[in-house]
Parts: structure tokens; C-alpha cells; sequence
């Protein structure tokens, strides 16, 4: 995409909003399968990737404020799934 103020940027419509904002989504949680335990992600199917990952031991306990009410609930409820 290209900006009448800077140079152009390629990738996913939310990193090229967030990168023209500077203002970038942040989703962070953690997971055994990340460096140190914790990580994040700059969207929601990226979390979904990592709950998938690792769903035993992911979580966003602590980090609840980075996400609405309806993905809380979605992430619970795949995360029971999961472990059914």
C-alpha cells in the first residue's frame, strides 16, 4: 500500500494500518512453547495460533486487559474444547 507521506508497505491490512498509525495491536499471553514463557502477537489469529500451539499451557492470565469480552470467552471456550 502506499501513503502520500512516507514510503510504501507490504504485508496483512492491520500491520500496514498500524504501521501508518504507529500504533500496532499487541496481544500478549503465555505459552511453554515461547522464549522465557512469554509471548505476544499483532493480531487475534496469531493468539489463536499459539493457544492451538499449546493448549495446556497457555494463557492470558494477568495480560486480560489486552482483550475484549467476546475473545476472552472465544479462547476459554476453544481452550475447553481443546482439552476435552
Amino acid at each position: 500500500m502506499t501513503f502520500p507521506d512516507r514510503d510504501a508497505e507490504e504485508g496483512d491490512l492491520l500491520y500496514v494500518a498500524g504501521e501508518y498509525a504507529l500504533k500496532c495491536l499487541y496481544f500478549p499471553y503465555h505459552t511453554m512453547k515461547a522464549v522465557g514463557g512469554d509471548g505476544h502477537a499483532h493480531n487475534f489469529e496469531g493468539v489463536l495460533e499459539a493457544l492451538l500451539n499449546d493448549p495446556e499451557e497457555f494463557s492470558i492470565q494477568g495480560f486480560e486487559e489486552y482483550y475484549s469480552k467476546q475473545e476472552i470467552e472465544m479462547l476459554g471456550a476453544i481452550q475447553k474444547r481443546l482439552r476435552e
